[in-house]
């Protein structure tokens, strides 16, 4: 068999349907992949859903997105592990254009595929899907400092490397796929990314999800750097960013912007954009805090 297909999944009865749905509705073989879903502990309808489909179902006792992709592969058989979220939706032609790819890169040990924001009036949703700095597969493959890495919304390793390497990080949130994309470059594996392999992910749309986010973001990054900090001579090592304040600040004087945008959305903008570095930046104090180490 050639490919496994993990998506992990969490309390997602409104999106793990659509999700195994536009998976099993590929162009590729069905004779040549398998699909297995790998169950958090969800306490809503996501098991009874995933029943109801011929995909193989993992219960991942261990809480976490890390420890749920570990579980799926673990019990996968393909040569090829193709992750993708369950809230995300595959382009049909998903499996195929990671199949051209590889048949003309041998020795591409992971890959990245192009992740395009779900169609969303949602100001938020909007906002993050035109927020360079986010979901831009393509950005972080090939030009991310001060390593590229792969985001697993829409990512694929070959199965043989990823256990080798030891699977995801267990210890780590938010910001695994940064750790392990990390640990098989400095391991001298290749990395691509692949314009045609498509998913469409649905992005937050509360304000509760997207500071939950991004303080994610900076509570992990802040781990990583105390992972990393030996291994990586070009790690940006700056323990107190001052452009990073000075952006901020500037966003913060915007604020009153708001008051003369002349439409909602633009208010919308001014006010995430402030958002986000401030999440963040709060994520980062959480993580220097319990880390114990300075890295804001």
């Amino acid at each position: 068999m050639k490919f496994s297909v993990v998506i992990p999944a969490y309390n997602s009865e409104e999106n793990v349907g659509q999700a195994i749905e536009s998976i099993l509705n590929q162009t590729y073989d069905r004779n040549n992949y398998e699909v297995i879903v790998s169950d958090n502990n969800s306490t809503d309808k996501t098991a009874k859903i995933i029943a109801r489909y011929p995909v193989k179902y993992i219960n991942a006792e261990k809480q976490g997105a890390s420890s749920a992709r570990n579980a799926g592969a673990k019990a996968a058989q393909g040569e090829w592990l193709i992750f993708m979220d369950s809230d995300c939706e595959a382009d049909k032609y998903l499996i195929a254009s990671y199949e051209d790819a590889l048949d003309s890169e041998d020795d591409v040990a992971f890959l990245g595929g192009k992740i395009i924001g779900a169609q969303s009036e949602n100001p938020i949703a909007k906002y993050i899907a035109e927020n360079k700095n986010l979901f831009n597969q393509r950005r972080r493959t090939l030009s991310f400092e001060p390593l590229p890495f792969v985001l697993t919304a829409n990512s694929a390793f070959r199965r043989k490397t990823f256990q080798e390497i030891g699977g995801f990080d267990e210890s780590i949130f938010y910001v695994e796929d940064k750790d392990i994309s990390w640990r098989l470059l400095m391991k001298g594996h290749r990395l691509k990314y692949i314009d045609e392999a498509v998913v469409f992910h649905k992005h937050r749309t509360t304000l509760n999800g997207f500071i939950k986010m991004m303080m994610g973001y900076g509570y992990g990054y802040t781990t990583l750097y105390k992972k990393h900090r030996n291994n990586l001579k070009n790690f940006p090592v700056t323990r107190f960013n001052t452009k990073y304040y000075f952006r901020l600040s500037l966003k913060i004087v915007k604020l009153p912007a708001i008051l003369f945008a002349n439409n909602s959305y633009l208010r919308w903008k001014i006010f995430l954009d402030m958002l986000k570095d401030a999440s963040y930046l709060a994520g980062k104090i959480v993580s220097s805090y319990k880390n114990r180490i300075l890295y804001l």
